[in-house]
């Protein structure tokens, strides 16, 4: 397991094994099984964003939320962490139909539904 330390960094190769790694063990789950009967902590995050760009603020915004679910974590807490309600369904339609350059919810038909559902996807 332990190999010898080489003069080149691959940060991406190495970011790989490690995420590697944690899967062949189930980190994740068994972690959150540690604290199973613990005291319930509950986050429910927002949607990221509408543009379909991260901005600088929403990332930072991301790094703070990231780091109270690790210290809620790390002081036994049963970390209930849950992605928001769609918030934001509507404004990422209305980007995409501007991307594909519809003019009405006809084209949306003419296009496809599940086509358009799938680029919305794709999108956000």
């Amino acid at each position: 397991m332990i190999q010898e330390i080489t003069n080149k960094y691959e940060p991406k190769t190495l970011e790989k094994d490690i995420h590697n790694f944690w899967d062949s063990i189930n980190a994740y789950p068994r972690s959150r099984q540690l604290r199973a009967g613990s005291t319930d902590f509950y986050f429910v995050d927002g949607p990221p964003y509408t543009t379909g760009h991260i901005h600088l603020g929403t990332a930072w915004n991301k790094i703070i939320k990231d780091s109270i679910l690790r210290y809620k974590s790390m002081n036994n807490f049963h970390v209930r962490d849950r992605a928001g309600w769609d918030m934001h369904g509507l404004p990422i339609e209305v980007k995409v139909e501007e991307v594909l350059g519809f003019k009405s919810k006809k084209d949306i038909e003419e296009y496809g539904v599940d086509q358009f559902i799938a680029k919305c996807k794709e999108f956000a």
